[in-house]
Order: C-alpha cells, then structure tokens, then sequence
C-alpha cells in the first residue's frame, strides 16, 4: 500500500495538510488494477481557507472517498497534478522507477511539491520542503537536451534530466 499526505497552497502560499490518499498494491487476479481513497483530515475542514478538492467527487465533508479509477488509483484532481506523457517519462527516468512503480500514486509520491499550483504530496506528516528550481540555463541548451531525450531518454545525464524535468517539465491542472 502505498499512503500520500496532500498538501493545499493557499493563496496567500501556507501550506495545509488537507488530507491521505490511500492506494492498495495492484490485484494481480484483476489485471494489477489499483483500488484507492482519499479522506480530508478533520482539522483541514474546520479550517477557514479549506476548499473542497473536487467539488463533484471530493466534496468538503468527512469520510473516505472511494477513487473509483482502477487504472489510477486516484482522483483525477489528484492525477492531474503529474506532468503530461513526456514530463512522466522524465520523472521516471530521473527517479529510476521500475516498471511496477511508474503509476500515479508512485508518480506523485516523487513529484512531491515540484508541481505546479496548488497540491504538494509527502510521504509523511512532515510538511514538504522548498523546492529549489536551480539556474536555468539558455533556450538553446533547454531545446538540446530535450532533443537528445526525444532521440535517446537512456543516454542523458542526471544534469541534463534534472535540468529538463525543472524547466520543461509543467504539470497541469490542480490550479
């Protein structure tokens, strides 16, 4: 099983931990679908800043939220915070991920707070850390290097991943 913390940036830029995401390991008598829950921590839906994640399947209440996507074994609100297909491939690449760790819910576990916008994930309790964007070096260097990963993903240094995955890399959704 694998468990997530979620964290909500507020627009003012706290951090609030909202709530778990909760994913069994894959059934392998149903094909390795994944069955997952989230549930708001009680203290987040006291507090005056929280807003409901998914408003439609993550209303602002207690209890547990079955994810109801085998295939994920998340929300979508919460699968839309992962970069498209091609910032995937950089996120699996740079953490090395076996083939039975590249699902969303390992996805977001390395993501972390790297993403953009609003939700942040840890593995803990403890608050996620800053992330440090680096120097980002010239167009021209930043076209490269993604042109060398298109041709050859295996043949990039940790440099230049890291350097694609900060500055090409763009999750969408989760505003």
């Amino acid at each position: 099983m694998i468990a997530l913390q979620v964290w909500l940036r507020t627009a003012a830029g706290a951090l609030l931990a909202a709530g778990e995401i909760r994913v069994a390991d894959p059934d392998p008598r149903r094909g390795g679908l994944l069955r997952g829950e989230f549930r708001y921590h009680a203290g987040f839906l006291d507090h005056p800043d929280a807003v409901a994640l998914d408003p439609l399947r993550l209303p602002l209440a207690p209890g547990v939220f079955d994810a109801g996507r085998p295939q994920a074994g998340v929300h979508a609100c919460f699968e839309d915070s992962l970069p498209d297909a091609w910032g995937r491939g950089l996120l699996i690449r740079r953490y090395t991920l076996p083939r039975s760790q590249q699902t969303a819910p390992h996805l977001l576990a390395v993501l972390g707070a790297a993403g953009l916008r609003a939700l942040a994930y840890t593995r803990g309790s403890a608050a996620p850390a800053p992330v440090d964007a680096g120097p980002i070096l010239d167009l021209e260097s930043l076209i490269e290097a993604a042109e060398r990963y298109d041709q050859d993903p295996g043949a990039l240094g940790d440099n230049d991943l890291g350097l694609l995955f900060r500055a090409a890399s763009s999750p969408g959704g989760a505003r």
